[in-house]
């Protein structure tokens, strides 16, 4: 090869190379504008689930407290049961004795 020969070869050959890199530039403009749509995408989907979430937490903790308020009555009922139950008890013992008492005078 003579040197003219060799020179645009040399030429093509940057030639090429330009054209690679300028396709390579145009991919990763493309690459940076999807990651920067990803990016939006997630930082949409990241702030929708921290506001789901805290609403959800909200709800557990309202639910939570109705919960505990129950338990409390729940708990203020059963006293009363178990009151009207011991005091049911004593009056069954008491007319178990005096039904005794009147069976033993009726014989």
């Amino acid at each position: 090869m003579n040197e003219k020969e060799l020179l645009e070869e040399l030429i093509k050959s940057v030639n090429r190379m330009q054209t690679d890199i300028s396709e390579i530039k145009d991919r990763t403009l493309k690459i940076e504008e999807r990651t920067s749509k990803i990016e939006d995408r997630t930082l949409k989907i990241e702030i929708t689930l921290e506001n789901e979430t805290n609403r959800n937490i909200q709800l557990l903790m309202e639910a939570q407290s109705l919960n505990a308020e129950k338990m409390k009555n729940i708990d203020l009922v059963l006293d009363d049961i178990e009151s009207g139950v011991v005091a049911t008890e004593a009056f069954v013992r008491q007319n178990i004795r005096d039904i005794n008492i009147l069976k033993r005078k009726a014989q």
